[in-house]
This record gives structure tokens, C-alpha cells and sequence, in this order.
């Protein structure tokens, strides 16, 4: 809290790399990678790889936009379009 005479401080949730993320920004880097900012539902986004060595878990991998299984787009109001995603 700011008293008399006192500067306020920035909060740290705006202290990103000197700067406020800006919706331009945003779109720039892979932030939304969420197809529902797009306004779709998918199923099928991943898959699990097998285990590399025995005993050890399977490991969960991204599938390329082509493999998803289901991919209705426009069921949600957008907030980016779907070549920004």
C-alpha cells in the first residue's frame, strides 16, 4: 500500500521481461495454444509415446493439428482467429 510520499509499486505480474504483455504480443509467441481461444473443442490432442527404457512410464507427446481425432470448430465465441493459433 502507497503512503504519502511514496512511489507505488509495479505489481510482478507486469514485470515481464521489462514490459506489460500486450494482446500484440500475445499473438506473437505460442501463448494460446488452447484450440477453445480459437472457438473449437478437439479430442485427440495427444497421445502416449511408449516407454523409451523398461520400467519407465509412457510419455505424453502432441499430435500435429492433421491427427486430432474430433475438431468442431465454431462451437465457442473466439477470442483469436484459427490461423493464429
Amino acid at each position: 500500500m502507497a503512503t504519502a510520499g511514496s512511489k507505488p509499486r509495479l505489481q510482478s505480474c507486469c514485470r515481464w521481461r521489462g514490459a506489460c504483455a500486450s494482446s500484440n504480443s500475445v499473438l506473437r509467441w505460442p501463448v494460446l495454444k488452447n484450440p477453445a481461444y480459437a472457438g473449437a473443442f478437439v479430442y485427440g490432442r495427444t497421445r502416449f509415446r511408449p516407454p523409451r527404457r523398461e520400467g519407465a512410464l509412457p510419455q505424453k507427446a502432441q499430435r500435429a493439428i492433421e491427427e486430432w481425432r474430433i475438431v468442431v470448430k465454431d462451437r465457442y465465441p473466439p477470442y483469436i482467429d484459427w490461423p493464429n493459433l
